[in-house]
């Protein structure tokens, strides 16, 4: 088998400006003897391939470095804590009234801002109240409740101080439950002003976590849109100090090189 030597630039001559071909044995050879320019004129180029290889990895570790930095700064502020379970859980189908829901998040919510309304298939309402914040669960007791489904809104506000909220049903079917549906109850025996109280009253109720939710929504709008800015910026500097160690690393490089 032929044995290829490896040939390699070593420079222009100073005094004819041709460029010339040699060895590495015999590159290495002229270096070792301490002689930086052969006899013939040519400039021997010293070899730093360590040099280029410590300068290499020392930019991707600082790339990796700084976009871990970003990742890691931008994580928090992009996600708000969310809901784990509920209790009773979405669409359960119980054979008691529950005693109490409860509520279980991702982080610690805050002791202010948080409701609960229960209504009946009617949407008439059960229950309504504050719960019992303990970490990252909240409590709120039930009373007793008559056979049929129920729906369940629930907002709470997330240890970054925005407002979250959601919705979920389970039914009733207890065969030993003796409690009636008041509600259905006292549209029986008031035929004629029920259709006109409660409607009202019903709006009435309605609107006001309608327009609690439409500011929240607003205000987290307003944050979310305010703090949009910030990411890009934060990626842009990074990107920008990266590329501009970049072109340092190689312009000293290049000049070490050619020195």
């Amino acid at each position: 088998m032929t044995r290829v030597t490896p040939l390699f630039t070593l420079g222009e001559c100073r005094t004819t400006g041709k460029s010339r071909t040699t060895s590495l044995a015999a590159h290495a050879a002229t270096v070792a003897s301490g002689s930086g320019c052969a006899s013939d004129g040519f400039v021997r180029l010293p070899v730093r391939v360590d040099a280029v290889r410590t300068h290499v990895a020392r930019l991707l570790a600082l790339l990796l470095a700084t976009f871990g930095l970003v990742a890691v700064s931008l994580a928090p502020a992009s996600a708000h804590d969310s809901i784990i379970s509920s209790d009773p859980a979405d669409g359960a189908e119980l054979t008691v009234s529950p005693p109490q829901i409860t509520l279980t998040f991702t982080d610690e919510i805050q002791a202010v801002g948080s409701q609960v309304l229960v209504v009946d298939d009617a949407g008439t309402q059960v229950a309504a109240g504050v719960p019992a914040i303990d970490g990252a669960s909240a409590t709120f007791d039930m009373p007793p409740l008559a056979n049929g489904p129920y729906g369940v809104t629930w907002r709470v506000v997330s240890a970054d101080g925005h407002p979250i909220d959601g919705t979920f049903a389970f039914s009733v079917a207890d065969p030993a439950s003796t409690v009636d549906p008041a509600p259905e109850v006292t549209a029986l025996e008031e035929p004629l002003e029920s259709p006109s109280a409660e409607p009202t009253d019903t709006s009435t109720t309605a609107p006001e976590p309608s327009a609690e939710a439409t500011s929240t929504a607003a205000d987290a709008d307003t944050d979310t849109e305010d703090s949009l800015p910030w990411p890009g910026i934060i990626i842009g500097g990074t990107l920008g100090l990266c590329a501009g160690i970049g072109v340092l690393v190689w312009s000293r490089w290049r000049k070490n090189r050619n020195g």
